[in-house]
């Protein structure tokens, strides 16, 4: 988010610097998963590609295992974002993808792709949502790839949050909230105290990031909202 502004505001040795941050931090991500998980998990690959200021990521197939692993990454990509000074909005979805590689050029289409797109655009603010297809098929496939049902809920890596959407009037822009929907909880797997408000705040005006405008100040409240319901309910699980 932001990222015209940043291209705008400072050199591109600097910009191309943080893009090479931010791939060392996927590849790292993917290495750790890997060393920490075994069996199925282990061997589920999740692949990536920057095209401008946008990180798709990708499984081979709709295995549960996959959507647990790649919801674990992203995740940890969205927490990543914060220190880094690039808030990150995206979205979790199902659908086939086609990836072709040939001739230098590398071509990804299909419903996955256009699915994500569309469950991400309204979003206002630096989050992600995951869709109940993706929730369904995990939790129908239990039985057979072994992971526990409701898993992704139970260990509180997908929380149900009403989804900010922003909608523009001729006059404004407004924003909306979205009921019975589900977002990928990216202060789960973070150490207690790493991500506080002024980080989450500072990430939107970092690299030389204009954020008095009201689209964006709307975009850092609901996003601080998001932070402190966790850390309600957070504070909440362990008194009960």
């Amino acid at each position: 988010m932001g990222f015209k502004q940043i291209v705008n505001n400072i050199p591109i040795k600097i910009l191309r610097e943080i893009y090479e941050e931010i791939l060392s931090r996927v590849w790292l991500s993917k290495r750790l998963a890997d060393d920490s998980l075994s069996g199925k998990l282990s061997e589920r690959v999740i692949h990536s590609i920057f095209i401008s200021d946008s990180l798709i990521l990708w499984s081979e197939d709709l295995s549960q295992t996959s959507l647990y692993k790649l919801v674990g990454l992203t995740l940890m990509f969205i927490s990543y974002s914060f220190m880094i000074g690039i808030p990150m909005r995206g979205a979790i979805a199902m659908g086939e993808v086609a990836v072709r590689t040939a001739r230098e050029n590398t071509t990804i289409i299909g419903k996955g792709f256009t699915n994500a797109y569309e469950l991400e655009a309204p979003q206002n603010w630096a989050g992600c949502q995951i869709s109940d297809d993706c929730l369904n098929q995990f939790n129908e496939l239990s039985v057979n790839d072994g992971l526990a049902k409701n898993l992704l809920l139970d260990s509180n890596l997908v929380v149900q949050y009403p989804i900010p959407i922003g909608e523009r009037t001729r006059c404004r822009s407004i924003t909306k909230t979205l009921s019975d929907t589900y977002a990928i909880n990216w202060l789960s797997l973070a150490s207690k105290d790493i991500i506080t408000e002024e980080i989450i705040v500072e990430a939107f005006y970092s690299h030389g990031k204009d954020a008095h405008e009201k689209s964006i100040q709307n975009k850092i409240e609901n996003t601080l909202n998001f932070f402190n319901f966790i850390k309600d309910k957070s504070l909440h699980d362990l008194v009960k």
